[in-house]
């Protein structure tokens, strides 16, 4: 009957290899001979190696394995395990640094308020710029009738409508917010109307196939505005004791 004995003893895993060069030399290591069936053994991972170990061979391998990099683990049930893993090693070192940037110190903090308060602030003036060049370019626009130079101005045109200068001979394409002076004149085609709008508040629809020409204050107390051919419809403000006519 063989005496009882207290030693623990180790069963060896191996899960990982750094590359396929270091079988040969695990062969050698932990059955002292390199046998082909053992290395295609060792090729299949994770590989329980069918021996056990003792406490003291069981540290040797452990760091003759730690050496070339092998992931490894001997266990034992009478005894603290042994782990060697090269993969885990390398994500704990990854995982560290990132960990470290991670919190922001207060200075930081107080920096990132400011540059959002900043770009907020910029914001704000852009929006504030961008509306009063659009309130501008619809003053250009839109003028105010009463403080500009001119008879009467075209409020609105509907397809081709065309426009003669006081004394002049070329005709020439209309536009919105054109502005007209006394005696400049105003034709009309087939389906085309224009809306005009004098100084004073007057409007007047040029209805199709009209010719008519932009009259003037004969005096502070009449108007006078002249119909050549076609038809036009006028709402007039009066003057003093007799009414803007057509002529």
């Amino acid at each position: 009957m063989k005496p009882q004995t207290d030693e623990a003893r180790y069963q060896l895993t191996l899960l990982n290899y750094p590359n396929a060069g270091v079988i040969p030399k695990i062969c050698k290591l932990i059955y002292q001979v390199e046998d082909k069936n053992l290395l295609a053994s060792l090729n299949t991972l994770p590989y329980v190696v069918g021996r056990s170990f003792s406490k003291d061979e069981s540290e040797s391998l452990h760091l003759a394995l730690k050496e070339l990099k092998i992931g490894h683990r001997f266990l034992s049930n009478d005894g603290p395990p042994l782990l060697f893993d090269p993969t885990q090693t390398t994500e704990k070192k990854v995982k560290e640094p990132s960990a470290k940037v991670l919190p922001f110190k207060r200075k930081d903090r107080l920096k990132s308020r400011k540059l959002i308060i900043g770009v907020f602030a910029s914001l704000l003036v852009i929006v504030g710029i961008w509306i009063f060049v659009a309130n501008s370019r619809q003053t250009k626009v839109l003028p105010s009738i009463e403080n500009e130079n001119f008879e009467a101005k075209i409020e609105s045109l509907i397809r081709d409508v065309e426009y003669r200068v006081a004394e002049g001979f070329l005709w020439k394409k209309a536009a919105v917010n054109l502005s007209l002076q006394p005696q400049d004149s105003i034709r009309t085609f087939q389906e085309s109307l224009a809306y005009l709008r004098y100084r004073e508040g007057n409007r007047v629809t040029v209805f199709p196939n009209t010719l008519m020409v932009i009259g003037k204050r004969e005096s502070s107390e009449r108007k006078l505005i002249k119909l050549q051919d076609g038809s036009l419809q006028a709402r007039m403000k009066s003057y003093g004791k007799a009414p803007a006519s057509i002529d």
